[in-house]
């Protein structure tokens, strides 16, 4: 059965439709996707895929507070079949939990959603789940428990990924942060299952002050990589595993030098002046203090056969943040980072990205340029790149009003926990000649909600 969706050189999945992208001809819609009259919401992912009938699914997962007073979360999902929007359906479990993450397994219509998860009020154990849905989450999600610890309760930043390699297609692989190690999870039946290989030393050892982790796998050789983020060292590490998880070998790192890391450092109220964790988001009002830690979001291009990363870091002029690329080669080389969006009044971070059927990729971003006097207004922009990085026309609004981060319900409702309003990334997916980004956006006179915006090249 053919899918119109991607067209990768060397697997055959689906149908080319022959997508190039030009500057200064994308156009976008924009829609609310979610409808949560009390609770905030945070921190998107998306995938999509095309079902057996031909329709489109699309899949948006969030975490979302209990209500305005609570530090307590749950996951949920919104899921787009054709025009149709069946949202917020719960990813059933006990207590709390977040960090949503989605992977997609194309060739069969399954989607997985990471998950992280505390027992009851965080207060007996710490909890991996993925669970997995052959409809996108329209009817609900299967719970699978992947790993757990009494003795590591906080657990952190899933990620899930599945290999569209030709030997281990349908391989599934999760993993979690934990005290002193990324901990990796593989099932090879769908999801319904996960071992700990080489456990209890599975996955990498870290040290000093990291976050981020995110697995990849090569879809021309089934090799599993995992990078993370190095606040201590400034770096972007990334390991491969040969042997389907089993071992994992440290590789080149990217070291950063142009600017400067955020990281969670930082004074709740960000009243100090110039204080480089704040990232400048702040005005005289603490209320519309975001806080924003340096993550990174990547994607396997399988024309260039590399792995793009996009991240945000202060520069070292003004103060303000910028998005960054750079790609890593398997053949284990970085390129040189190159700033990705053009204009740099204010402020622009937590970007994500995804490629389209030329190779090219869309890296969208949160951006806070239309706002430079006050700077609590948000936009959506968007700006196209080659594989290798080079910018192809100027940035591009995405979103058809702004947001007030005055709006968004933490922010509103206690200055201290404002700090983390939009959560820590939004995500972007390219399927059937478009991408589709998710994000939190609250346009007046609404409150915080989970927006979709379409961009066609």
């Amino acid at each position: 059965m053919k899918r119109a969706g991607k067209s990768f050189c060397g697997l055959i999945l689906t149908i080319s439709l022959g997508v190039s992208v030009l500057a200064g001809t994308s156009t976008f819609a924009q829609t609310r996707a979610t409808n949560t009259p009390y609770n905030n919401v945070q921190e998107t992912s998306i995938v999509g895929y095309t079902n057996a009938s031909g329709a489109e699914v699309t899949t948006t997962a969030y975490m979302q507070y209990y209500n305005s007073s609570s530090s307590d979360t749950a996951i949920y999902t919104v899921t787009k079949v054709g025009a149709t929007l069946y949202n917020n359906v719960a990813a059933p479990f006990i207590g709390s939990g977040g960090d949503p993450v989605l992977a997609v397994d194309p060739f069969v219509g399954r989607t997985y959603l990471a998950g992280v998860e505390y027992g009851t009020q965080y207060s007996t154990q710490g909890i991996l789940n993925v669970w997995y849905s052959d409809n996108g989450g329209q009817s609900g999600w299967n719970r699978v428990t992947v790993g757990s610890s009494t003795q590591y309760k906080y657990w952190d930043k899933t990620s899930v990924a599945v290999s569209w390699h030709s030997g281990t297609r349908g391989t599934v692989y999760a993993s979690a942060l934990t005290p002193g190690r990324i901990r990796v999870y593989r099932s090879t039946d769908g999801g319904q299952s996960y071992t700990e290989p080489s456990a209890p030393n599975s996955g990498v050892a870290v040290s000093g002050w990291v976050q981020s982790p995110i697995l990849s796998v090569d879809p021309n050789t089934g090799y599993v990589y995992l990078f993370w983020i190095d606040w201590t060292n400034s770096r972007i590490r990334v390991a491969r595993s040969t042997q389907m998880g089993a071992s994992f070998v440290e590789m080149q790192s990217l070291q950063l030098t142009a600017g400067t890391l955020l990281i969670p450092q930082y004074d709740i109220f960000c009243t100090a002046s110039g204080n480089t964790t704040c990232d400048n988001l702040c005005s005289n009002d603490d209320y519309y203090c975001v806080k924003a830690d340096s993550m990174f979001a990547l994607r396997f291009n399988m024309f260039s056969n590399t792995f793009g990363v996009v991240w945000h870091q202060r520069n070292t002029t003004d103060n303000r943040t910028d998005v960054y690329f750079a790609y890593y080669s398997p053949s284990n080389f970085w390129s040189t980072p190159s700033r990705v969006n053009s204009v740099t009044t204010g402020d622009q971070w937590h970007p994500a990205l995804d490629w389209d059927n030329s190779g090219n990729y869309l890296v969208t971003y949160y951006d806070r340029r239309d706002n430079p006097t006050y700077n609590f207004w948000y936009r959506m922009y968007a700006t196209k790149l080659t594989a290798w990085g080079n910018r192809i026309g100027s940035d591009t609004l995405v979103t058809t009003d702004s947001s007030n981060v005055a709006n968004l319900r933490l922010a509103a409702s206690s200055p201290s926990r404002n700090i983390y309003t939009l959560g820590e990334y939004h995500d972007v997916w390219f399927w059937n000649g478009h991408w589709t980004l998710s994000y939190i956006f609250a346009p007046y006179p609404y409150t915080d909600e989970v927006y979709l915006s379409v961009v066609n090249p």
